[in-house]
């Protein structure tokens, strides 16, 4: 009986042993705020993470806040990020290197373009694949 009893406790034991390795945490995250000049902040900003030694791009877009996160990104680096908004200088930043489980801050002040556009065109196709070769019953 007190054998039976050792077998159901280190059974047990490996189990919770097994599933706490299984728990741990490999990545990395990328977080910041983007702001303008005046302190606004700039919703809608993209920002790209390319990690250089293998090419993996990571994107996303910074909220209304102007609050962005990056989460499940490969540890170590370099990193190159780039901050980009339509009528803003492009940001660039290069070596940033993330550590194992940590959020790498990353807050930035982006300045207005001088070369201003006027107007942006958004153009679209009418036609699709479904309408043009998809004619039969």
């Amino acid at each position: 009986m007190i054998q039976l009893a050792k077998r159901g406790f280190a059974t047990l034991v490996a189990i919770f042993v097994g599933v706490a390795a299984f728990s741990q945490v490999t990545t990395s995250s990328l977080a910041g705020q983007l702001s303008e000049e005046n302190g606004d902040p700039l919703a809608g900003a993209a920002i790209v993470a390319v990690h250089m030694p293998s090419g993996t791009q990571y994107a996303t877009v910074a909220n209304a806040e102007g609050r962005y996160v990056i989460n499940g990104m490969r540890v170590g680096g370099p990193y190159k990020v780039t901050i980009s908004f339509l009528g803003f200088q492009t940001l660039e930043y290069n070596d940033v290197t993330l550590q194992l489980a940590e959020t790498y801050n990353l807050n930035a002040v982006v300045k207005a373009d001088a070369e201003q556009l006027a107007s942006a065109v958004v153009m679209a196709s009418p036609t699709s694949k479904f309408a043009v070769e998809k004619t039969g019953a």
